[in-house]
């Protein structure tokens, strides 16, 4: 399969940035509910674990509430709510990686008008699914870090490459780490310059209509920025009626 998905993209046709556009648009108009849910489902999972990260100051604070006052804070619950906000981040990055792989099958779903799939928000939660979507977010933000750290340019050429992590995983679990990687940075190489004007233009306007809608309208509107990757996706690669087999041992 991994060979397959090289030639799909070595051979991709021509993409035309208006259609692309367009599709987008009346997919939402069908996946907007979907997209909403996404949203909230992430927030709802995300502020109890940024709450953790209190925690540790919560507890030094009831302990000694003077240290508060004097400003003198102990070494050890600073370097608890460090370590806990690192926890934190990870997983909410491996469960948001998650969410969003199954929002993409969703698409499809709707897309194809598919009606035998199973499909919801959770089905990458459980094993071995979670743990390829934690190794997959942990090398997504590690690239992302290196890239920033190079003065900020290699990461608007990463950027592409790094939001097809996602969608492989979502459509091809079976694939491994490695091949997830080679396979997102090789049709953002190949299809960089539309990605990313898609990307721009697509988030400008998702979030120039949520603010108009009284700000709360981002809620609604947020989903939009994943349509055009799912219809560079499905015209580069395209989707294959098979069974998914996921190799337990293939990292």
């Amino acid at each position: 399969m991994f060979q397959e998905l090289q030639r799909r993209i070595d051979t991709a046709k021509e993409l035309d940035f208006g259609s692309i556009f367009q599709r987008s648009l009346d997919l939402f108009k069908e996946t907007w509910v979907q997209g909403l849910i996404l949203t909230l489902i992430s927030i709802a999972i995300t502020l109890p674990l940024i709450m953790l990260i209190y925690i540790p100051m919560i507890v030094y604070g009831i302990s000694d509430p003077s240290a508060f006052e004097q400003g003198d804070l102990a070494a050890l619950p600073i370097f608890i709510m460090a370590i806990t906000l690192i926890v934190v981040i990870v997983i909410i990055s491996a469960l948001s990686f998650a969410l969003q792989a199954a929002f993409f099958k969703m698409i499809k779903k709707i897309d194809h008008k598919e009606t035998n799939e199973d499909v919801n928000f959770f089905m990458y939660f459980k094993q071995p699914y979670l743990k390829k979507s934690l190794i997959l977010s942990l090398a997504l933000i590690g690239i992302a870090m290196v890239s920033a750290l190079l003065c900020y340019l290699p990461l608007i050429y990463a950027i592409v490459p790094l939001q097809f992590f996602v969608l492989f995983f979502a459509f091809h679990p079976e694939l491994s780490i490695s091949e997830v990687i080679k396979l997102s940075f090789k049709l953002g190489n190949k299809k960089w310059l539309i990605t990313f004007g898609l990307i721009l233009v697509a988030g400008i306007l998702a979030q120039f209509v949520g603010m108009l809608l009284c700000f709360v309208g981002v809620f609604f509107t947020a989903s939009f920025g994943y349509l055009p990757l799912y219809h560079i996706y499905k015209d580069v690669i395209g989707f294959d009626n098979q069974p998914e087999i996921f190799e337990t041992n293939s990292i």
